[in-house]
């Protein structure tokens, strides 16, 4: 393995923590694993837009990037079936797809992911409830080894595809994916947006809506006097006879994103309540919408390296499930502890999620809350961690791609399913060479 190689400092989208890594990056798929004799282990790596340690290696560690793995291999325009190489990103896909009439049967909510590391992550979006994570719609993975090169489908090496997706690149380096589109009419979303006074409306009205609406998810005011006010947000994909007539109804255009030069004192308390409150009455005035795509799935795309907005420390995103039975308990408790805690969040989605079918799944069939929570003192992390015994007490979990703190302990509790997933990881590669910071902090293989 000779590739030109140089040294940066990395960090996933929370810019939390941070470390030095050893990059290269190859330029064709590797027919064989070769490492070079200063190294013992590498990381598979893809856009960083993981948000903790799931994509970072030990200090200095060699890590492989997927950014030159950029070509489609094949895309039947008949069936909406894609293989691409594992650096192809999302919107590169959605740039070939969406004239053709397909679109990703699940995004999530930026298109700058690449396809690997959305396998990776087993990625999820508005749609969970109806269709699950991205792992529904894989076909195909080819994945080197430590046991050499596979091609691992839901009928052949099949341990070995469920414990790829949601694997965080531990069973080996993704190389390419063939993966099933969605059959579209148009390029815009019908939307519907509804205020709610607290999330037991927010999530009562979505469970009202959920199979009206392809998606369906709720963005909650964490620091309302009445606890979680918030927006209801319902979209499905509009038909041709949904829209004014239009030579091409599958135009798409992206916005040219711009930055914003905010420093990261200006995310206080106050500003925040003062940006809801505004987001709240403006974004609920009209309650049906017809979006386009990007307005719908990605409205922060439009901001290059918005995470920066959190100034030099960054910030934490904070992913749970709960499952349905104690949903509305444990989500009361999550946003009581927040406010008795002081825990300002810039941004909360609220969303219900069907059961995961990998072997290391995050969602359970119940109510996920995600939290961006700005990093302002060291004092976060512990009462994170009192945070996650309440979603321990409710039989809930914390999702690994978002996360760069959870204890050793407390996963374990989370994810009964480790050990079976484990055991599928050492088979395939039993020396760990393929290696994360998350593994590390995790005790990944450890007895």
């Amino acid at each position: 393995m000779n590739f030109p190689s140089h040294t940066s400092l990395l960090s996933g989208w929370g810019r939390y923590p941070q470390v030095l890594g050893k990059i290269i990056e190859p330029s064709s798929p590797f027919k064989k694993l070769e490492l070079p004799a200063s190294f013992t282990t590498f990381t598979p790596r893809g856009l960083g837009r993981s948000y903790g340690d799931a994509a970072l290696p030990l200090d200095n560690g060699l890590v492989i990037q997927t950014a030159n793995l950029r070509h489609f291999l094949f895309f039947d325009s008949e069936k909406g079936i894609v293989k691409a190489e594992a650096g192809v990103t999302l919107q590169n896909i959605l740039d070939v797809a969406i004239p053709q009439g397909w679109f990703l049967p699940v995004t999530p909510g930026t298109r700058f992911v690449s396809l690997g590391g959305a396998v990776a992550a087993n990625v999820h979006g508005k749609n969970h409830h109806q269709c699950g994570a991205i792992a529904h719609c894989i076909q195909e993975i080819e994945i080197l080894t430590e046991r050499g090169l596979f091609t691992a489908t839901p009928e052949s090496h099949r341990d070995l595809f469920l414990a790829t997706l949601g694997g965080f690149g531990l069973t080996g380096f993704i190389q390419t994916v063939t993966l099933a589109l969605k059959k579209i009419e148009t390029s815009k979303i019908k939307a519907r947006f509804i205020r709610v006074s607290d999330f037991e409306e927010a999530l009562d009205l979505c469970k009202r809506y959920e199979q009206d609406f392809e998606y369906s998810v709720s963005w909650i005011d964490c620091l309302a006097e009445n606890l979680g006010r918030g927006i209801v947000m319902l979209g499905t994909h509009a038909k041709k006879s949904e829209i004014p007539e239009t030579p091409d109804p599958l135009q798409n255009t992206w916005k040219k994103s711009f930055s914003i030069p905010m420093p990261g004192f200006l995310l206080n308390t106050w500003s925040l309540k003062t940006f809801n409150t505004l987001y709240y009455h403006l974004k609920g005035k009209k309650t049906e919408r017809l979006l386009n795509l990007e307005e719908w799935f990605f409205p922060l795309d439009a901001i290059l390296k918005w995470n920066l907005l959190y100034g030099p420390r960054g910030f934490v995103q904070y992913q749970c499930v709960i499952p349905f039975r104690d949903g509305m308990r444990g989500m009361q408790q999550i946003l009581e502890f927040l406010t008795q805690n002081k825990i300002d969040s810039f941004l909360a989605v609220l969303k219900t999620v069907k059961q995961d079918e990998v072997l290391l799944p995050f969602a359970t069939a119940g109510y996920t809350l995600a939290l961006d929570i700005p990093f302002r003192h060291p004092s976060l992390l512990h009462k994170l961690d009192e945070l996650d015994k309440i979603v321990v007490r409710f039989g809930g979990r914390i999702y690994l791609a978002k996360d760069a703190r959870l204890s050793p302990s407390l996963f374990r509790e989370m994810y009964p399913e480790y050990p079976n997933w484990i055991s599928t990881v050492l088979k395939y590669s039993p020396e760990k060479k393929f290696y994360t910071l998350l593994a590390k902090r995790l005790h990944f293989g450890d007895p």
